[in-house]
């Protein structure tokens, strides 16, 4: 599984190469606020990485899995309908490769979104 979730004290990336199968990022969303967030999972090299904000950067082991096992994504909740989205998505771009994005790609893609 792969995927990004968050609470309000964490944002969690979904798809990493641990006994949990994530990593947790202390992370305070104010309210009325936008977080812009870009990750990138690279299983066959077994590399990941995370920009929030285009300030806070961090990499992770990515698990080895497909980048897509499913042609089905969910926004905002979970396939048992638990925990549905108290929010809004405001953008939402999936991109696939085998390489790493070029740094100057992910900058472009980041400051688009930047509220």
């Amino acid at each position: 599984m792969r995927g990004v979730s968050a609470t309000r004290n964490n944002i969690i990336i979904w798809g990493v190469d641990n006994d949990s199968n994530y990593i947790s990022i202390p992370y305070h969303n104010k309210k009325d606020s936008w977080t812009t967030m870009l990750v990138e999972w690279l299983p066959d090299k077994g590399e990941g990485i995370y920009i929030i904000n285009n300030k806070e950067k961090g990499v992770f082991t990515s698990n080895k899995r497909p980048v897509f096992l499913s042609d089905v994504v969910y926004m905002g909740g979970k396939v048992d309908n638990e925990k549905l989205l108290s929010g809004a998505i405001s953008a939402f771009e999936v991109y696939e490769s085998v390489e790493r994005t070029p740094d100057n790609i992910k900058d472009l893609i980041i400051r688009g979104q930047l509220v």
